[in-house]
């Protein structure tokens, strides 16, 4: 689990015992962050799009490496998918980089705030009206959702979504289910529901922070 902080470094969970989330050493300032399994990409406090070389584990000495000519690209969000490929919002468009350069996609209509990568040029992606989209198969679809959305992380089998409201959202086969909020559990105090501010995905879980900045994992098997 890779998280960007507060403090707008890098940090990983896990890490050494009764210390679970170590911020990286080496990380540089980052504005927006995504990873994949074999990658992991993030914009720098001056605009550039770099890929952190080496593991991101807390032990190694990793570097960033900055995309050529990513200065210009007015990066805002990032997303990678499955198979690796880097999705950029672009100067507030959505852009494929391959082989050197930024592609067109086929939502290029569209002003998106958010992105989360599939597969190939696949991407669930959304408006800073919250409307969702899925730019993929030489098509831009517009996805019904149970309620405009803020933030968005996806795998090739399901999507979540926080909505404004601080809900959150599963959609699986095309159906969507809402899912648990996160609980708070203090000595003497009853539990209490938080509101979600931001959403990851593993393999098998789902990543909450809520809006004081504490980090939940569900399963996804609920």
């Amino acid at each position: 689990m890779l998280l960007l902080g507060g403090d707008q470094h890098l940090w990983t969970y896990p890490g050494n015992w009764a210390q679970p989330w170590v911020p990286k050493e080496q990380s540089r300032n980052l504005r927006a962050l995504a990873a994949s399994n074999a990658a992991v990409y993030g914009v720098l406090t001056d605009g550039r799009v770099a890929r952190l070389n080496g593991s991101w584990s807390p032990s190694s000495s990793g570097s960033w490496s900055p995309i050529e000519g990513s200065a210009s690209w007015g990066a805002s969000e990032l997303g990678v998918t499955e198979d690796e490929h880097l999705l950029v919002i672009a100067n507030g468009k959505l852009r494929l980089f391959e082989h050197n350069a930024l592609r067109t996609l086929d939502c290029d209509a569209i002003d998106p705030v958010a992105v989360a990568g599939t597969v190939g040029d696949g991407a669930f992606l959304l408006d800073s009206a919250g409307t969702l989209y899925f730019n993929g198969d030489g098509r831009c679809d517009k996805v019904p959702a149970p309620a405009p959305l803020r933030r968005i992380a996806a795998s090739s089998g399901r999507l979540l979504a926080v909505d404004t409201d601080g809900s959150v959202w599963r959609r699986r086969e095309n159906a969507w289910a809402r899912l648990p909020p996160p609980m708070k559990y203090q000595t003497g105090q009853a539990p209490v529901a938080k509101q979600a501010q931001d959403v990851a995905v593993s393999p098998y879980s789902t990543w909450l922070a809520d809006t004081e900045g504490a980090i939940f994992m569900l399963s996804d098997e609920i």
